[in-house]
């Protein structure tokens, strides 16, 4: 097919190759010549992102179906109507959308892309032409990148389809798909850049003691250069579900507090200058949620189904420095928010044409992997929406606090080891100021919530103060949980006689709607002694209808009682399967079909819907 070419002189050569950690084709890093920013900026408009470095380079030889699906969609949007570009995405509701303008609609997730560009590279002293596909650098003007690669899907690989043989294929749908969550929730952690140190001290291969995948110091400074630990870890990150995949993705509470102290110049829990740590994590997951909603509705609204193997989504923000309280800073952190969807190399862009010259049995093919799709795209907008509202929209305060300490186990369940729940204080009336309410105080670890009795097991130091946040903000402040060091903690793993403990900071709140946890860092190296000198956060929100507020802006007219019953704690026992069919009707139909959840019963002839199956 004819490709997008452009001007060399846009781009100073010779071109460098990037180390990535994953995929197959190399990337090259590119920089715009004043000629080409100067060129691109006129054909982009006034747009204050565009810069030297704003594009990256893919080899275009292990990417020659990725470009013609890129060079379609270029094709397309030439084809298009500049009016009808500006239509809203308020027409999805109902399917007033035509099955184009849906699909011009999910042009606009994609990476921007602008053709082809031919630059050398110097390899072994001799300068070697490269074919390179140019498109959007996601590391552009962000400092620290945190990024999910979200594989999409309940089948990621199929035989006889673009090139993947039938072998490779059915190895991967029995090694990788059936095995991940890919076949539980539609999608799987295939790439996580940026991670927080909690996952980096999970050492997937720690109880075979043979060989280490992570050799950690002190610092948590991460040795990967081992093969088998490299391809352990890349199996944790594909085992990980929707809402752990969230809570980490979410966790700032080591990222941000040693780097930002030296930018500050002062204690980060103490600032009143920049934002939070947790008010960033609340505006990232509002605007990231409310995306996936858009996006979710938009691919319901697709009349053609399209076959999208293996193509992700990219959710990513930057981790490495904290906006100026202003009143910019909310509008700030959300032009930062990544969400994109990626990966074409397996994937059709099916237009009107194509899809009615198929027959019967492609085009039933076809609805099957969008249904696959669409069921992985709308438990990811769950998860999310389930997370936001647990931890961001609890307007009424926290009861309670339980410190759970658990002994880490890679190749089994975690052991409980036990467990504290501190009262929490009634909220300090006085604003703005950070106070003390409790020092660190050593509690009692015990067993007897998970087991008969109340067996002694160790004691744990924690401190409870509440930090209030300069107003106006979304948050009305966080109980910060700071866990000290522990002691006397028994063996609970009887196989490698050892402890390696963590703790998870699990709380409640007064009305008992709302309940999420977070996690320590694990201490490896048998330590009945562990310290871990970590503050976790429990933000308590301003308003308790930020989800209502963000549904409805997408269109959703669903109430805050209904908001309960879907996502409150109320249905925790809930089948899962149930509330996901709820979810499912209420983007499909953009109108408000939720109800209460209630006990089912189902005959035979009308089995339950397994919860790995698309809805």
């Amino acid at each position: 097919m004819n490709l997008t070419r452009l001007d060399p002189t846009y781009f100073y050569s010779p071109v460098e190759r990037l180390c990535v950690s994953g995929g197959t084709a190399p990337f090259f890093r590119l920089k715009l010549t004043e000629n080409g920013l100067a060129n691109i900026q006129e054909e982009k408009g006034n747009d204050d992102t565009l810069s030297v470095s704003y594009f990256i380079g893919k080899d275009l030889a292990h990417a020659n179906d990725e470009v013609e699906f890129y060079e379609t969609i270029f094709a397309l949007r030439r084809k298009k109507n500049d009016t009808n570009n500006d239509r809203g995405h308020e027409n999805l509701r109902g399917h007033n959308y035509d099955c184009d303008m849906a699909l011009y609609k999910m042009f606009d997730f994609t990476f921007e892309y602008v053709g082809v560009v031919t630059l050398p590279e110097i390899v072994n002293g001799k300068a070697v032409e490269r074919e390179v596909m140019v498109i959007q650098n996601l590391h552009n003007s962000i400092r620290t990148l945190r990024l999910l690669d979200l594989k999409m899907g309940l089948v990621t690989a199929v035989g006889k389809w673009r090139g993947k043989s039938r072998f490779r294929a059915f190895k991967q749908s029995m090694l990788v798909d059936r095995v991940t969550n890919s076949s539980k929730e539609g999608f799987r952690l295939e790439g996580y850049d940026g991670k927080n140190r909690i996952l980096d001290s999970m050492d997937p291969l720690h109880d075979l003691r043979i060989v280490s995948s992570r050799r950690m110091d002190d610092d948590y400074t991460a040795d990967d250069s081992n093969f088998f630990g490299k391809r352990a870890a890349r199996r944790y990150l594909q085992k990980l579900e929707g809402a752990d995949v969230f809570r980490h993705f979410l966790d700032l509470h080591q990222a941000l507090s040693i780097r930002l102290q030296s930018v500050i110049g002062k204690p980060l829990n103490q600032t009143i200058t920049h934002l939070s740590n947790y008010e960033l994590s609340e505006i990232v997951m509002h605007e990231i949620t409310a995306r996936l909603v858009r996006f979710a509705k938009i691919c319901h609204a697709v009349t053609i189904p399209q076959k999208w193997i293996g193509s992700s989504v990219a959710l990513g923000y930057d981790i490495g420095t904290l906006p100026h309280r202003s009143v910019k800073a909310d509008e700030q952190v959300r032009k930062m928010v990544i969400f994109n969807i990626f990966d074409w190399g397996r994937s059709e862009l099916l237009t009107k044409d194509k899809y009615d010259k198929l027959k019967l049995k492609d085009k039933a093919d076809r609805q099957k992997f969008w249904e696959g799709y669409m069921y992985g795209v709308d438990r990811l907008s769950y998860s999310a929406a389930r997370i936001y509202y647990h931890q961001f929209t609890n307007c009424e305060g926290w009861k309670d606090v339980t410190i759970r300490v658990m002994d880490y186990d890679s190749l089994s369940p975690d052991d409980f080891i036990g467990e504290v729940t501190i009262p929490l204080p009634e909220i300090p009336a006085e604003p703005n100021k950070l106070q003390n309410i409790t020092n660190i105080d050593t509690y009692t670890l015990r067993r007897g919530r998970l087991f008969h009795g109340t067996k002694k097991c160790g004691t744990i130091g924690v401190g409870i103060s509440w930090q209030s946040i300069v107003q106006p903000s979304r948050l009305r402040g966080a109980w910060q949980i700071t866990i000290g060091s522990a002691a006397n903690l028994p063996i609970t793993d009887l196989f490698n006689f050892s402890c390696d403990p963590y703790c998870l900071v699990i709380t409640s709140s007064t009305c008992g709607r709302y309940s999420y946890e977070k996690m320590t860092s694990v201490k490896t190296g048998n330590r009945k002694n562990p310290t871990w000198g970590e503050t976790l956060v429990v933000p308590v929100a301003t308003t308790g209808t930020r989800m209502h507020d963000l549904m409805k802006a997408e269109g959703l007219n669903i109430s805050n009682e209904e908001i309960r019953d879907l996502f409150g704690t109320k249905n925790m026992e809930a089948p899962k399967c149930q509330m996901i069919k709820q979810w499912r009707t209420m983007i499909s139909d953009g109108l408000n079909l939720i109800t209460k959840v209630k006990d089912i019963k189902e005959s035979e002839d009308n089995e339950p819907v397994e919860d790995n199956e698309p809805i």
